[in-house]
């Protein structure tokens, strides 16, 4: 103190750290006084996705990510990083302060294919952010070609077959009816 020196230790911070400090000092008639702000930040969990398909056949993709402090903002992006709009997130916050994050996103049209959920924490500037592949199944024209094939050769293997009948028969009789001498 005699030197003019104060110094501020928080150990173990929590996010309810987070907040200003008023160092005052008095000697006399002199008085001094300063506002230390802390900011408390924590950089959650990468983004994880949830997919289901609903009743009406669309999309539905949630971004989960935890641990975050301050309450985080979250973007879906797609592939030319063009920004879509999502339905409205849901933040919670555990005991320990920390923000969990859920954005949900109904994909109405299956030509977005790439898709990426950015969490970002406003105090550290910092991302953590996933990519999202979406494959569609293109309905599968080899299926009726293979089944027209396979028709017509067991088609084609019925006609031999009846033709090989007809001959054996005919063959088999002819011998039958040779005569056979002793």
């Amino acid at each position: 103190m005699h030197k003019g020196i104060v110094i501020l230790r928080i150990l173990n911070v929590q996010p309810s750290d987070n907040g200003q400090y008023r160092c005052a000092f008095q000697n006399g008639s002199f008085y001094s006084d300063t506002v230390i702000e802390l900011k408390v930040a924590a950089l959650g969990s990468h983004p994880q996705f949830h997919v289901e398909v609903t009743k009406s056949r669309q999309l539905r993709l949630e971004c989960k990510s935890e641990g975050w402090f301050p309450q985080p903002k979250v973007q879906w992006m797609d592939s030319e990083g063009g920004e879509i709009p999502a339905e409205p997130e849901t933040h919670t916050q555990d005991n320990g302060g920390l923000f969990h994050v859920t954005t949900p996103l109904l994909l109405r049209e299956a030509s977005r294919k790439n898709l990426t959920c950015s969490v970002w924490n406003p105090v550290l500037n910092q991302k953590k952010e996933e990519q999202l592949l979406i494959t569609v199944a293109e309905p599968d024209n080899t299926i009726p070609i293979i089944m027209g094939v396979a028709l017509a050769l067991l088609i084609l293997l019925n006609f031999l077959s009846t033709g090989l009948c007809f001959k054996y028969k005919r063959k088999l009789r002819r011998t039958c009816l040779i005569p056979v001498t002793p």
